[in-house]
């Protein structure tokens, strides 16, 4: 609701600050916190340990869809120091199909061979890996080495040929 508000005349200045004390604020609900760092315009450009762990905590597969997604929301627009992107590799592999591809976008500031291969790595086991599409994972390569970009397409055609042998077994069952 706060993200589809117009901003205000006055004070609009300070409302980045005001978003991000909401969101840091620990005695809040946790919907609320996401929302207000959500709300931010810019994102987030450095992400501390204690937010990051609210995002974290809040991607686990046991919390609520709407949980897992304002989160998500979140991490799509912000950026991460490398040991957090390692982080989120782990999260990776449990998220779901309506989080995983907003999370990818955080990926964008990585550009090692090893953390894209871990990225990769976790994808290739993500529960939510059917909603990952190739305009979706390859613009997220493309600062990463050849070794990774070549590994995310060996990806995608292994997803690709999973998608044909379901679709044919779905034809079967009709």
């Amino acid at each position: 609701m706060l993200r589809a508000s117009p901003p205000a005349k006055d004070g609009a200045g300070d409302l980045p600050a005001r978003l991000l004390r909401v969101g840091r604020d620990a005695t809040r609900p946790t919907d609320i916190r996401l929302e207000a760092l959500a709300a931010l315009d810019t994102g987030l450009a450095i992400v501390d340990a204690e937010v990051f762990a609210l995002l974290r905590d809040s991607l686990a597969v046991t919390q609520p869809v709407p949980v897992r997604l304002a989160a998500a929301a979140v991490v799509e627009r912000a950026t991460f120091d490398r040991a957090q992107l390692q982080a989120l590799t782990a999260i990776l592999r449990t998220s779901g199909p309506l989080e995983l591809p907003r999370l990818l976008p955080a990926f964008d500031h990585g550009s090692d061979e090893s953390l894209g291969l871990e990225m990769l790595a976790a994808l290739a086991e993500a529960k939510g890996r059917s909603n990952v599409r190739a305009e979706v994972l390859r613009p997220r390569l493309a600062k990463y080495p050849e070794s990774v970009r070549a590994r995310g397409e060996a990806l995608l055609l292994t997803w690709r040929a999973d998608a044909a042998r379901e679709a044919k077994r779905l034809d079967e069952l009709l």
